[in-house]
């Protein structure tokens, strides 16, 4: 009977990624629903939600800054994009736009002109 449960318990600790990936992956599944209809605070809050795709999804990671932007949460939206823009090989171009219009938001032009033109 102890064996058995031994067994049980580090099955279930072994499994327990596996499912929390799932979980993730759900997640933000979830939230691009709602960031396709515009629903960014619900999107935000789902994707906050998870520490792992917060610190090391990209795609969360820009869909959260996008977010942010959308509810006007710009100084966080400029933290993340300027993270994702600093590693290497950024696969999102759309964040130099954004930060283009964090600017202009905050009526710095010329900031918000050269980061169109790039």
């Amino acid at each position: 009977m102890i064996k058995r449960s031994a067994l049980l318990l580090i099955g279930l600790m072994v499994l327990q990624p596996v499912f929390g990936q799932n979980s993730d992956q759900d997640k933000l599944r979830e939230a691009k629903l709602f960031f396709g209809h515009q629903r960014y605070s619900e999107a935000l809050s789902i994707l906050s939600s998870s520490r792992q795709l917060s610190r090391f999804d990209e795609e969360a990671r820009f869909l959260i800054a996008v977010c942010q932007y959308q509810v006007n949460k710009l100084d966080d939206a400029y933290r993340n994009l300027v993270a994702l823009t600093k590693e290497d090989e950024s696969p999102y171009p759309e964040c130099w736009l954004y930060l283009g219009k964090i600017f202009h938001a905050q009526h710095r032009f010329k900031e918000a002109s050269d980061h169109y033109k790039i």
